[in-house]
């Protein structure tokens, strides 16, 4: 458990982490999650043939999709959406996850951990917080990340829906500026 405590604080993840599916209010990552048990169909996860970008044409700037290789295992990033490439400042679109260190120290690591983790669930799985990133600055999120599978078992891709949303300074910083402005009062 250390491990992953040090994964999240050399990542700069303090502020984020897992949600329960229940708790996403995004309407964006709700509705694909919605479209994902629609497509399901009765399986445990639904095939990435059964996706339609077509039906989601106004998520796509805030989807990833990423490959689940084994032998050896790896993931990496098949897709990026524009919005998610803006927020990170870099794409890594072709990539492996760990890939991501080079440009953000231990968060490859931290993200490669996560994706995993849903692959071997086999269910969606929910994220959020504020963290900082490069392209946008501090920002609030919510993700959640879907399997698919070929053979309705065996995860071979996930589908991810990642917003974001820039905090402006005054709330990030509301309860700081909050003492100082006690202090000189």
């Amino acid at each position: 458990m250390d491990e992953y405590k040090d994964l999240i604080e050399a990542s700069g993840a303090e502020k984020a982490g897992l949600i329960k599916l229940r708790d996403l209010t995004d309407p964006t990552a709700l509705k694909v999650l919605n479209y994902w048990y629609a497509k399901r169909d009765g399986r445990r996860m639904p095939s990435p043939v059964d996706m339609n970008p077509a039906d989601f044409r106004r998520a796509l700037p805030y989807m990833m999709m990423l490959q689940v290789d084994r032998d050896p295992f790896d993931i990496s990033y098949r897709l990026i959406g524009e919005h998610i490439v803006d927020s990170h400042g870099v794409s890594f679109s072709g990539r492996s996850v760990l890939a991501v260190n080079e440009e953000k120290p231990k968060l490859g690591s931290l993200l490669f951990e996560l994706f995993k983790a849903v692959a071997d669930l086999r269910r969606p799985v929910g994220s959020g917080g504020e963290m900082e990133f490069s392209g946008g600055g501090y920002m609030k999120f919510q993700a959640v990340y879907m399997p698919l599978s070929y053979d309705g078992e065996r995860t071979d891709r996930i589908m991810t829906v990642t917003c974001y949303r820039q905090i402006p300074v005054t709330e990030r910083f509301h309860d700081e500026l909050a003492a100082i402005s006690v202090r000189t009062a």
